[in-house]
């Protein structure tokens, strides 16, 4: 497959995992749904992920493309646990993961 149809499938997933993210966060009763669109989510973002790194023939060994895996999975890993274990704690984690989407935006368009 094409790079452009990674690109768009990445950016339909990402926009999906925040959205996603932001329902688990800030809704006040627990959404069953969301949390499956997460999981179902951060999968796709993965495998689209890897997919444009081939596509566009970059290294897998690079920095950048760790460090986003790395902010992807404590994303997607983290949410459900910190709404459920410390919903007191949902605000500032929803903070601090928008600081971590742009981090990670910002990681694939410098490409350090």
């Amino acid at each position: 497959m094409s790079a452009p149809f990674f690109l768009i499938l990445h950016l339909i997933s990402m926009a999906g995992l925040v959205s996603s993210m932001t329902i688990i966060l800030l809704f006040p009763y627990p959404q069953k749904w969301a949390s499956m669109a997460l999981g179902m989510l951060s999968i796709s973002l993965f495998v689209s992920g890897i997919g444009m790194v081939h596509a566009n023939g970059y290294s897998m060994g690079a920095s950048w493309i760790s460090a986003k895996m790395m902010i992807w999975l404590i994303l997607a890993g983290l949410t459900p646990v910190v709404a459920k274990r410390f919903p007191t704690q949902k605000k500032r984690f929803f903070v601090a993961s928008l600081l971590l989407v742009c981090l990670a935006i910002g990681l694939a368009v410098v490409k350090p």
